[in-house]
């Protein structure tokens, strides 16, 4: 327990709210997890006073965090996707913007950040974040490309990168020149249309590829050819239902030169950052701040991440499949700890 709060150069507003997040079960807006947790709602309140400067702290926590797990004998990957967080009745919120939503299939309300990751594929650190908003709501518009860009350069030039996962709503020529540019190895998923040219001159899309037909029980094709000027290496992975009864076939662009099969495990290394969205989500109230500022907002979801990574850590520690086996642990301990304070003398004991 002890552990998993132990926070480096962070403030103790900050370690406060972060401990409230973690333990409580409700809603994650400050009155409900006083009323839980057992700490006054002036004392959560403050974590906001300062929420620039605080942000700015967890950030630099988390990228610490991420440099002390990288390890010789394990990748350091970046992942870069974009996520909704639902505001659907919030009207004077700073940022909103109408994005679509794939679990209802429609544009709706919502804050839509663009977010970093660091993993080694065995633990994985939520980074930093860029807010996408409409272009007819601001006049600094940026494409979602544009802020996954610089996502990537800030981390370029702060730690070790090995190769970068998107998906495959980057997967433009745009994308493609930006990683060769600036010497950034790739791998994210392809549309089944876009043309290619391989070695001995055949063009055909991706889907006709007469290169990239499987035979027999074939699951895995990779080929080196050129996209609009450009040399990757494409992948054809044929992934079965559960039944395998029925498959889909699934394309993938990449810089790196390994086979067919690795290709295939490098890019599912992407679904990562998917459990951090569903964790934040369901558990840790990502979408629950109800704050009209949007640094507040931003303070908010740095600190739920800084609560995801100090669960992954423990996760890895605890050798557990999951941080919600974690989150079931330490809530059900959590009667002991009634207050931080009481929390804080325990460490001090402890230590």
């Amino acid at each position: 327990m002890a552990k998993c709060f132990q926070f480096e150069s962070i403030t103790e507003q900050i370690k406060r709210y972060v401990f409230a997040i973690t333990l409580s079960i409700k809603k994650k807006n400050c009155s409900s997890m006083s009323r839980e947790i057992g700490i006054s709602k002036k004392q959560l309140y403050k974590a906001y006073a300062n929420a620039e400067n605080n942000a700015e702290q967890i950030k630099s926590v988390l990228t610490k965090i991420a440099i002390m797990h990288q390890k010789e004998n394990l990748p350091s990957i970046i992942i870069v996707d974009p996520t909704q967080i639902r505001k659907w009745f919030a009207k004077n919120i700073d940022g909103l913007a109408y994005d679509y939503d794939g679990v209802i299939h429609k544009s709706k309300k919502c804050l839509s950040p663009v977010v970093a990751a660091w993993t080694n594929s065995k633990i994985t650190i939520p980074l930093d974040f860029k807010f996408w908003i409409n272009r007819y709501f601001t006049k600094t518009y940026k494409k979602k490309t544009e802020l996954a860009q610089e996502l990537l350069l800030d981390f370029k030039h702060s730690m070790h990168i090995d190769y970068a996962l998107l998906d495959g709503a980057f997967s433009s020529i745009a994308m493609i020149c930006f990683f060769k540019k600036h010497r950034i190895n790739f791998c994210m998923r392809i549309a089944r249309n876009r043309v290619i040219i391989s070695k001995n001159g055949i063009k055909a899309q991706l889907q006709n590829h007469p290169k990239l037909r499987f035979k027999r029980n074939q699951c895995y094709k990779t080929i080196k050819a050129t996209y609009k000027g450009i040399e990757c290496f494409f992948t054809a992975h044929k992934r079965y239902s559960k039944s395998r009864k029925s498959y889909d076939i699934v394309y993938i662009v990449s810089s790196l030169n390994i086979p067919a099969k690795e290709q295939a495990k490098t890019y599912n290394i992407r679904w990562n950052i998917e459990k951090i969205f569903r964790t934040t989500k369901q558990s840790l109230g990502l979408a629950d701040c109800q704050s009209t500022s949007l640094k507040k907002q931003r303070l908010h979801i740095f600190s739920v991440f800084l609560a995801y990574a100090k669960l992954e850590e423990q996760k890895v520690y605890k050798r557990k499949k999951s941080v919600e086996q974690i989150l079931k642990i330490l809530r059900v301990q959590k009667t002991p700890f009634n207050s931080f304070e009481s929390y804080l003398q325990e460490q001090t004991i402890m230590n």
